[in-house]
């Protein structure tokens, strides 16, 4: 699969995971969760082993020399970047929460025309 079109596979699963909660059919929300966790699997997976391989190319392509602190055989801007990248995620995990608690309670779980199309509620998170 590759990791620049896992992490592009990423992005397709979760958008349709999150369009199935807007329906009231049991069928189409199950897909949605299937379609949810796989994207979830690849989530944890193929954007670090992505930014890695990236790390890598480069890392060749400089000076070839690699940094190494402690013993440790992560190069220290590898070590720094991931760091960041999970105090980040931590960051926008919670912003993201307080947001869609916020947009759950300014309107009441409505349907939209005729169907099992519904608005509002608990879907305006998504």
């Amino acid at each position: 699969l590759g990791r620049k079109r896992g992490c592009q596979l990423y992005c397709v699963l979760y958008i349709v995971s999150c369009i199935t909660k807007h329906f009231n059919n049991f069928w189409i929300l199950l897909c949605g969760r299937l379609t949810g966790g796989i994207a979830t699997s690849l989530l944890f997976s193929a954007f670090e082993a992505w930014l890695i391989r990236e790390h890598e190319l480069r890392e060749k392509e400089g000076s070839g020399e690699l940094v190494q602190t402690q013993g440790a055989s992560q190069p220290e801007s590898l070590r720094t970047l991931f760091g960041l990248m999970w105090f980040g995620s931590s960051v926008v995990a919670i912003v993201a929460g307080q947001v869609g608690d916020l947009a759950v309670g300014l309107q009441p779980l409505s349907p939209v025309g005729v169907g099992d199309l519904y608005f509002g509620g608990l879907t305006a998170a998504f």
